[in-house]
């Protein structure tokens, strides 16, 4: 004979949900959501970490503030192309890109103004 939940008495009810919590069972799909939102967090955290590890000390500072979201449209944009150049001689190397195939290679810092 099952019982249900109705027939248990109320200290029955508090040892069975405190065995819940105690397993860390998430009981409503919004827990499971959550959970899995926490876990992108810390993986995105240990990323942005490891970036900011290689990033020169000239350029540490830009790009951290465009992690934290503070930079404006040209500090976004140079921070990008000075990393995919690999900060070497940035204002020469994104002059000259030829990432033709790059978003935002229309946009880009330091581009030689054209004669007429």
């Amino acid at each position: 004979m099952s019982r249900s939940f109705k027939d248990l008495s109320k200290e029955e009810l508090e040892a069975l949900r405190e065995k819940s919590r105690a397993a860390s069972i998430p009981r409503d799909p919004k827990d499971v959501v959550l959970t899995e939102r926490m876990t992108a967090r810390v993986a995105t955290k240990s990323k942005v970490e490891a970036y900011l590890a290689n990033v020169p000390p000239m350029w540490r500072n830009r790009a951290i503030s465009v992690v934290e979201g503070r930079a404006n449209r040209s500090v976004i944009l140079k921070v990008h192309c000075a990393y995919c150049v690999g900060y070497q001689d940035v204002q020469n190397s994104v002059s000259g890109c030829r990432a033709f195939l790059c978003p935002l290679w229309d946009t880009r810092p330091y581009q030689k103004e054209e004669e007429t």
